[in-house]
């Protein structure tokens, strides 16, 4: 699906403060710490989002999110070409506020989960683009079809959390065009063109 989903702040914000932790439930988050060069890492599902935008009749937006996400990242950050991201999407998690519209979604005229039940994220090249940034290449399988896509990508953090885990935070932005992914339900109501979002943490692998 070209990622008939475009990923947007407001999302990402909601995401944040729905799983967000009570004074009570976590110690002070401890400082700032450098990480390990090529250190592997495990995405930690509760605090990762694929959030998505696309159009609607030309006159609004339509968000939403897919709320199962996993995966592994491999990150340097003095080589950018040792690293590399693998995300795997349970497409029957999407959510974007409206029960009967996500039934839709996981249909036919969209993403047939039965049929398709993943839809995944490979990248096959990393490369700097400034302080903390990445241009990200891969491929992305959705409905079926595989393409190779670009994404901005970006450094948010790292360090240890109030835990002792070392964690690392990224994320990747692109757009999809989900006619060429075989997602061409409506052409001229929805966009063809979605913008995705994809915020991850990954804990550092034992």
């Amino acid at each position: 699906m070209n990622a008939t989903l475009t990923l947007a702040p407001a999302l990402l914000l909601a995401g944040l403060a729905a799983s967000a932790f009570t004074a009570k439930e976590a110690p002070a988050p401890a400082p700032a710490q450098p990480i390990a060069a090529a250190a592997s890492y495990k995405i930690d599902a509760g605090h990762s989002f694929v959030m998505f935008r696309v159009m609607h009749l030309g006159i609004g937006a339509a968000y939403g999110q897919f709320r199962d996400v996993q995966g592994e990242l491999v990150y340097d950050a003095d080589q950018p070409a040792n690293s590399s991201i693998s995300v795997t999407i349970d497409a029957a998690s999407i959510d974007t506020n409206n029960a009967d519209r996500d039934k839709h979604l996981r249909g036919a005229d969209f993403f047939s989960v039965k049929e398709f039940p993943e839809i995944t994220f490979k990248s096959t090249k990393i490369e700097a683009a400034g302080e903390g940034k990445y241009k990200i290449t891969g491929m992305l399988k959705m409905h079926g079809v595989e393409k190779q896509v670009t994404a901005s990508g970006k450094l948010l953090g790292a360090g240890k959390d109030p835990w002792g885990n070392t964690r690392v935070g990224l994320e990747a932005e692109f757009k999809v065009d989900r006619l060429a992914y075989g997602v061409d339900y409506m052409p001229e109501g929805l966009g063809k063109e979605v913008e995705v979002v994809i915020a991850v943490e990954g804990i550092l692998a034992e």
